[in-house]
């Protein structure tokens, strides 16, 4: 529900979202044995039973080859290291090329979302780096190197790519 809303920006003046629908939202959410999760490569959610989404999360973890158990929190570390990293790229440059990373960061996270159209329906892993050192890091990177890949390879916008296809018919 909160996909539709987000179209317009407005999730409290929806037209589709009355207030028992939205009362309904807030219970499932916070239901201690329900979990609402994007479905995987769509706008739709999936309520789930909290112990099987955990079950199932705690499988993909348990894979030794992708996955490792570690003893601390290494954020700390990451932020020192990557601030040195930074001091050196920066060095003796009059204008900085990366922004110092300054602030307090969290280690990433796991989450899934659901593939509806596979049996069983398994979850996607997502690793998210946003509270990370290296999240900003890597935007500011990408800023620098997007110049200079070749634009027949990228498309910028959603319009872009509609340009293109409505341009480029089947016979």
């Amino acid at each position: 529900l909160r996909a539709e809303a987000t179209k317009n920006g407005d999730f409290k003046h929806s037209t589709i979202l009355i207030k028992e629908l939205r009362r309904s939202c807030k219970q499932l959410k916070d239901h201690p044995n329900i979990i609402v999760r994007r479905a995987d490569k769509s706008n739709t959610f999936v309520v789930l039973n909290r112990t099987d989404y955990k079950a199932k999360l705690d499988e993909i973890l348990s894979d030794q080859k992708k996955f490792s158990r570690i003893a601390c929190d290494p954020t700390a570390a990451l932020k020192t290291k990557v601030k040195k990293l930074i001091g050196r790229v920066n060095k003796n440059k009059q204008e900085k090329i990366l922004q110092p990373v300054i602030g307090q960061y969290n280690p990433s996270y796991i989450y899934g979302t659901v593939k509806l159209h596979k049996t069983g329906h398994p979850l996607r892993p997502i690793i998210s780096q946003i509270p990370t050192p290296t999240y900003e890091v890597a935007k500011q990177l990408n800023r620098i190197i997007s110049p200079y890949l070749p634009a027949k390879y990228q498309i910028n916008s959603t319009d872009e790519f509609l340009q293109i296809i409505r341009a480029t018919r089947p016979q």
